[in-house]
């Protein structure tokens, strides 16, 4: 039988199709047309929900960034995402549902998943009372912030929506307009505190430069107070007047050998007057002979007879004398002292290069801390009067004419479409249940004899009762029981 029913079935075109529409019309027309009504119930049943959207545009600074430099360059992207976290938090959301008093207390939440809202909507689930953190999680999921695409498909990012959905029009239009403005506001407050941290870290820093600068200032003051005569700087002139002594010093020896020559000749003159007259033991005449010795000694030895603590000369020499070898010895420890400092020009040099290479590091780094404060300034002034980037309102929260959701007329199409298919499956199930021969064709392959004629289809015999047809064969049985 059911091989006979395969049979049946098998080589259909759409002219058989549409002949088992229209012998079928009833089951297919009873479950579209109830689809089409559950669909409309449930469509007109469902709340109402509308959608405000206000747009956003990101204004650029007022003043050109080549005079001021704005402290915050963070992509309009990654900005709105801080904002929106500092926007989206539990505190800020409960003020917006404490202030508006939306989804209050005793209002059922909106249940998740198609199933759950059939059966809110039907009044088959009883409502659960709504908390403070389900109103939250609900005006959350209720808001949507996307940014503009402007210009051949790309987000530029210089604009952005801000959507809210709710059961009523004005109250939607309020909040979107609340949640527009505590953006605006907190796009100032972040850009303020971020120039204000931008200052005030600047300033911390700059005051550690300048202390440390202060502190190289007094090393290289130090330094050059207790190198004072032997700096690099001063190593020609050192090198110029160590010339000059060495100069003025073979003058003074000279003028010094002479003098002891002179000074000779006249005490061998005096001697040899006294000795002329006198005695060799005769006290002038020995005086003068020490005074001679004593000045041949010093003239061997070329040690200056020193001045006592009162300031007389310890020998008896000339007072020319006396002078001239203190100029010496003046001379020769001068001379010594820049010699010395010759000496430890190169090490100081050195070390001097050190103390400056520091000094200079730590100048450079003042000077490009204080440039760096003084733009932080600007674009701080620049941020507390407003004149840097901003958001700015173009386009005001709508007040919504119509719902978005739900859709009445798709849900009501798709019962319709959802009857159609259910109406085809039920018309195909019972024609694959109830098979019958209809056309020649179909006895083709079956019997071994062929097909003589064809009775062709007629209302009924004569007292039959109207509508009743008739065929050649009906059913299987049929052809069994003739």
């Amino acid at each position: 039988m059911e091989g006979f029913a395969i049979m049946t079935q098998a080589g259909k075109n759409i002219f058989d199709y549409l002949e088992i529409v229209k012998r079928r019309k009833w089951l297919i027309a009873v479950p579209l047309l109830a689809g089409a009504g559950a669909g409309a119930v449930i469509g007109y049943a469902m709340p109402a929900y509308y959608r405000s959207t206000t747009l956003i545009m990101v204004d650029e600074q007022q003043v050109p960034q080549s005079y001021v430099t704005p402290t915050d360059t963070t992509p309009i992207e990654k900005r709105l995402s801080a904002i929106n976290q500092q926007i989206m938090s539990r505190t800020q959301l409960e003020k917006i549902v404490d202030d508006f008093k939306l989804y209050e207390t005793g209002q059922a939440a909106q249940p998740a998943g198609l199933k759950a809202r059939l059966k809110a909507t039907l009044g088959m689930t009883a409502s659960k009372p709504l908390t403070k953190e389900d109103a939250v999680e609900m005006l959350r999921s209720d808001i949507g912030i996307n940014v503009v695409d402007v210009g051949g498909g790309k987000k530029l990012g210089n604009a952005f929506k801000i959507s809210y959905s709710g059961s009523d029009p004005y109250l939607t239009m309020q909040v979107t307009n609340t949640i527009a403005s505590l953006f605006i506001d907190e796009n100032l407050k972040q850009r303020e505190r971020y120039a204000e941290g931008t200052s005030d870290f600047l300033a911390n820093e700059l005051d550690k430069a300048k202390h440390e600068l202060e502190q190289q200032e007094q090393t290289l003051r130090r330094f050059k107070e207790s190198r004072m005569g032997s700096l690099p700087e001063q190593l020609d002139a050192n090198l110029r007047t160590l010339d000059r002594l060495q100069t003025e010093l073979q003058s003074v020896t000279g003028s010094l050998k002479t003098t002891y020559v002179s000074e000779l000749d006249r005490l061998k003159s005096e001697l040899a007057a006294l000795t002329a007259t006198y005695k060799e033991n005769y006290p002038d005449v020995v005086t003068l002979k020490n005074r001679i010795k004593e000045l041949e000694e010093q003239m061997t030895s070329n040690v200056a007879a020193q001045p006592d603590a009162t300031g007389k000369p310890v020998t008896d020499a000339p007072a020319d004398i006396m002078s001239l070898k203190t100029r010496e010895a003046k001379l020769r420890q001068q001379i010594k002292a820049y010699e010395a400092r010759v000496e430890t020009a190169p090490a100081n040099e050195q070390r001097l290069a050190d103390i400056k290479r520091d000094y200079s590091i730590s100048l450079q780094n003042y000077q490009s801390l204080l440039e760096k404060k003084l733009g932080a300034r600007l674009a701080e002034n620049l941020e507390k009067r407003q004149k840097g980037e901003k958001f700015r309102v173009i386009d005001p929260a709508n007040l919504p004419q119509r719902p978005y959701k739900p859709d009445r007329v798709s849900i009501t199409f798709t019962g319709l479409a959802a009857g159609g298919v259910v109406g085809a499956g039920l018309a195909l199930l019972f024609e694959f249940l109830n098979p019958a021969f209809r056309k020649p064709e179909e006895l083709a392959g079956l019997f071994d004899k062929e097909v003589l004629a064809v009775i062709p289809h007629f209302t009924g015999w004569a007292g039959e009762p109207a509508g009743k047809k008739s065929g050649l064969f009906r059913t299987v049985k049929d052809r069994q029981a003739s």
